[in-house]
């Protein structure tokens, strides 16, 4: 069971159990969206934007993902059905797992 405090967006948790890991989209009071991984393929299960209160990955949650196992999640995967699933939403508070990459790539096309 993890700490309150340590549920924060970007961040990855593991249950140890289902070898399972969630990568936090956002927090929204005490409701978290998160996406779901197989930690042994790294593969998306089921659609992302699902929802759990927050008491709920607490307990669910036995530690926060090392760093090689947040590497290992497909994200490519889970950026496109982010993308087509929060188009509809609205504007909202989201993490996107690339941004870095994408503001160096679009720094470095803007530079030329």
């Amino acid at each position: 069971m993890l700490a309150s405090r340590q549920i924060e967006p970007g961040k990855c948790y593991v249950n140890e159990n289902a070898r399972n890991a969630r990568q936090v989209l956002r927090v929204e009071r005490q409701t978290v969206v998160f996406s779901d991984y197989d930690l042994e393929t790294g593969k998306l299960r089921g659609a992302p934007n699902k929802r759990c209160t927050r008491e709920e990955i607490i307990h669910w949650a036995d530690r926060e993902a090392t760093h090689g196992e947040a590497r290992s999640l497909k994200q490519e995967e889970q950026e496109a059905l982010f993308r087509t699933h929060t188009a509809s939403d609205g504007p909202s508070q989201t993490v996107d797992p690339l941004a870095g990459l994408h503001e160096a790539a679009r720094r470095s096309n803007f530079m030329k």
